[in-house]
């Protein structure tokens, strides 16, 4: 019960927590990706497309479905902040997200059905700081960028021998906005606030595949590109004088683009679990303004360490590492990042009920030489994975007590 407690509390958490992160390169697109990866696969340099030889939560590769035996639920909460540094002086932002939330449920042998959110893109910058906002003449300008893309998806996976393959839809929908207020020190003038926001909207489709040869394990997606509905909404406000206001819509076309992925993985020992990953996105000749200047890699590494109960450290642990390309540039050069990772499961173990681990990166994002400015982060993870935890509740497992028949049915008893 008292287990059940912290798990409730951790899932109200991610409920409540804010959305919002933040990146001085957000201007350029939307450089903050969620990659699929669940709280474990984050912990191996957000690898994961063809982990199959333990029970993967992720939805990078639908086909990971098909390692499911039971209805399970699966979530995560980031916390951490970036640090924004130029060749004169830095300040951290704090930044809290729910990368993912997802639920699969068997429907026959070898057939699973599933539901997720994922927040695939997201932005926020906010120069409202003290040591950020411009003083220009007699006025002060803040502008406030912010925004995120989310793909609601359902997963349909079937295992045949030892294949694996998967299908789903995605809904994707979202905004970006930004907010531009101009305060006058003079108060002759009037203020004005400056309002560009888009809402878009779209569907499309993914396929994935996996499959073991001896100790190897592979894995492969295609997620198609995207055409999404964008309704364009410009706005002027002026403070104190409504009167001169104005507004006017207008409807466009959004891309979003095909993405593929392929990994390999090996069981190095029977504790031991290795992965690559290569994810290749097709940013350039896309309508995203500032981000198709050209298509991206994004190489992962992690190994995992699962221990035997005999071993001296028996918490299982996982380590790893990506490089990853960003299509738009600052100061004429493209924007790359890397990173390093790591995680381990908290030592409360819920056998019939769940796993709680915590997965850590750092990382930069640019160069103050060739961008610059540039981006430092560091987060931390929470993820809970449930196993079966709502369908097969510990009261319906226990021994029954075979109730005793009324003595006045006694002459029944032959």
């Amino acid at each position: 019960m008292f287990f059940r407690k912290i798990i409730i509390y951790l899932l109200f958490c991610c409920l409540a927590v804010p959305l919002f992160a933040a990146s001085m390169f957000s201007p350029n697109g939307f450089v903050e990706e969620h990659f699929g990866a669940d709280n474990f696969g984050s912990g191996m340099g957000f690898t994961g497309i063809s982990s199959i030889f333990r029970k993967n939560f992720s939805i990078i590769n639908p086909a990971l479905l098909t390692t499911v035996n039971k209805a399970n639920y699966s979530t995560q909460i980031d916390f951490g902040y970036t640090i924004f540094k130029d060749s004169n002086e830095s300040y951290t932002n704090k930044v809290s997200s729910i990368p993912y939330a997802a639920m699969y449920v068997p429907v026959a042998k070898g057939t699973i059905l599933g539901i997720s959110f994922l927040e695939k893109y997201y932005f926020g910058l906010d120069t409202a700081l003290g040591d950020t906002a411009s003083l220009v003449g007699d006025y002060l300008v803040t502008d406030q960028k912010f925004g995120s893309l989310n793909q609601l998806g359902f997963y349909l996976a079937k295992r045949i021998d030892a294949f694996g393959l998967g299908i789903n839809i995605n809904y994707i929908f979202g905004n970006r906005t930004e907010d531009l207020y101009v305060d006058y020190s003079d108060g002759d003038l009037i203020d004005t606030r400056e309002i560009k926001q888009h809402l878009m909207d779209g569907v499309n489709f993914s396929a994935g595949f996996t499959f073991p040869y001896k100790a190897f394990s592979f894995g492969g997606f295609i997620q198609t590109k995207a055409k999404l509905h964008s309704v364009d909404t410009y706005k002027i406000e002026y403070y104190n004088n409504s009167n001169y206001d104005y507004e006017s819509s207008t409807t466009s076309k959004y891309d979003i683009p095909m993405q593929m992925g392929f990994g390999a993985g090996m069981e190095v020992t029977d504790f031991l679990y290795a992965e690559t990953d290569l994810r290749y996105t097709f940013w350039k000749n896309t309508n995203v303004e500032k981000m198709n200047d050209r298509n991206t890699n994004m190489v992962s590494l992690g190994i995992s360490y699962t221990p035997k109960k005999d071993f001296f450290w028996k918490t299982p642990t996982r380590i790893g590492g990506y490089y990853r390309q960003l299509s738009c540039k600052n100061n004429g050069s493209y924007i790359d990042e890397t990173a390093i990772t790591a995680g381990f499961d908290i030592p409360i173990m819920l056998p019939t009920q769940g796993r709680l681990s915590v997965s850590l990166a750092y990382g930069a994002r640019g160069s103050v030489d060739k961008n610059i400015y540039q981006d430092k982060f560091f987060r931390i993870s929470f993820g809970f994975s449930s196993t079966d935890w709502w369908r097969n509740p510990k009261e319906f497992k226990k021994d029954k007590e075979i109730p005793k028949l009324d003595q006045k049915y006694k002459e029944y008893w032959n």
